[in-house]
């Protein structure tokens, strides 16, 4: 079968919903499909990548927009492009997508499912206009859509999808985001990390992954921010600490200023970005992982599962899918989102007790194996992919 895969974002861009397309693709070449993903060629990419490659049997292209924003994007040219495709594969939210997809639903019969991310929410006039967009196209995609993907249940029936949950629930599958133990598992830290961010083997580490572009507001950086200067100014053991964090965009210098004022700046280590390789390394150097989200745009956080996966505890934020991924004082700890306090006392909660930690990062690793595995998903995604 053919299968096109279409998201707003794709590696080396690391976000959540271009990791999810990778790895679906991944899933359905193994499975003995052709794949081709077809995403924006974005103008900050242009540099970097080629327009077109391919990877591991998937064929990616590169299309580029009639015009952008953020990640939204018209790319008109899917109406023609997605003909020969067997089955079209939707990561939602795509602004710009939508609308060929549906017209080649209409006019062609064309047979496609979508996978629901997230809520389209916003700040300021976005917010306004994603309320708009969601109440006019959502409904149109659910209807014609041959079956609906979602992360958890709990994310689906606290989002906009509800109401079309509850009328119609057989269409809904719920296929959660997966992990390779192959490449995220238990090891060392790596002394040429250590050196290389001026990181002691003693230092309790608390470790952030995500992008820290405008697109990513909701990820709370600023929050784990003052709740890292509440410990390191409060803390009545002399604990030596570092905050690092994984990822690069255009808030970042917002967030380095931020430090600056909190007079924390030279315990927070800003690496930029990193390659998929060299993830599983920073881990290692993690006493814990913490994900403070702060509204309904997070909706699984795969930081969460790939830091089970290398035996680390985790802390997120207590929000409808996240939630689902993390078990309250067992494999990490749930924060009230913008709580600095509370993400504070979570915090040190685990840098202060190893065998806590130790116990947590146990029970996320026996998790990560026997749920979040990419295998065990990959059986999921055939099931899904036969259903018509």
């Amino acid at each position: 079968m053919k299968i096109a895969e279409v998201s707003p974002v794709f590696p080396p861009y690391r976000g959540g919903i271009g990791m999810v397309c990778y790895e679906n693709a991944r899933m359905a070449t193994e499975l003995g499909h052709t794949v081709d993903v077809y995403t924006p060629y974005y103008a900050h990419l242009r540099k970097k990548i080629q327009h077109n490659q391919s990877a591991g049997g998937i064929r990616v292209h590169r299309l580029r927009p009639f015009f952008s924003y953020g990640n939204a994007a018209a790319l008109p040219q899917l109406f023609w492009r997605l003909r020969k495709a067997d089955l079209i594969h939707l990561h939602y939210p795509f602004l710009g997508a939508e609308i060929p997809i549906l017209l080649l639903s209409v006019l062609f019969k064309k047979r496609f499912f979508l996978t629901y991310h997230m809520d389209l929410v916003g700040t300021g006039q976005l917010k306004n206009f994603f309320r708009w967009y969601t109440a006019f196209f959502l409904p149109s995609l659910i209807r014609r859509a041959s079956r609906i993907c979602v992360t958890s249940v709990d994310y689906a029936r606290n989002s906009y999808v509800r109401q079309f949950l509850d009328a119609n629930p057989l269409k809904f599958f719920e296929l959660h985001n997966c992990v390779d133990v192959r490449v995220f598992f238990q090891k060392e830290k790596k002394k040429e990390l250590l050196g290389k961010h001026e990181i002691s083997p003693q230092d309790k580490v608390i470790l952030f992954v995500g992008s820290l572009d405008r697109a990513h507001y909701f990820k709370g950086v600023m929050y784990l921010l003052e709740a890292f200067e509440q410990i390191v100014h409060t803390s009545q053991l002399p604990l030596a600490l570092k905050l690092v964090i994984v990822g690069d965009g255009n808030m970042r210098q917002r967030y380095q200023n931020l430090a600056a004022q909190l007079q924390i700046e030279t315990k927070v280590v800003f690496v930029g970005s990193a390659k998929e390789a060299e993830l599983p390394d920073y881990y290692a150097l993690a006493d814990v992982l913490v994900l403070p989200s702060v509204d309904s745009s997070e909706a699984f956080g795969i930081v969460l599962i790939e830091a089970f996966a290398c035996g680390k505890p985790v802390i997120a934020s207590n929000l409808p899918g996240v939630r689902s991924v993390v078990e309250d004082s067992v494999d990490g700890y749930l924060v009230e989102p913008r709580d600095v306090n509370d993400l504070a006392i979570k915090i040190y909660a685990i840098i202060s007790d190893s065998d806590r930690a130790r116990i947590m990062g146990q029970a996320g690793l026996e998790k990560a194996k026997k749920i979040y595995s990419f295998e065990a998903i990959k059986k999921k995604f055939s099931d899904i992919l036969t259903v018509r």
